[in-house]
């Protein structure tokens, strides 16, 4: 990816509400590039919200086995 559409990215998110972000995460992360899910996690570090967030990021992204998903 280029410097250029990762600006763009960051520029987006940083953009959006807080709602909105939020909304991303808990919502539509499935479509989301590694790029721009790293963009999203510094977003959300930047404007100071919970870590649940962040958590809520890294959980989505993770590939659970099935002992993970019984416990």
């Amino acid at each position: 990816m280029s410097n250029v559409d990762l600006k763009f990215i960051e520029d987006t998110y940083r953009r959006k509400s807080d709602e909105e972000l939020v909304a991303i995460l808990t919502q539509r992360m499935e479509g989301l590039t590694p790029e721009a899910t790293a963009v999203v996690k510094s977003e959300i570090e930047r404007r100071g919200l919970s870590a649940q967030f962040s958590n809520a990021v890294d959980a989505q992204q993770k590939e659970y086995t099935v002992a993970e998903i019984d416990a």
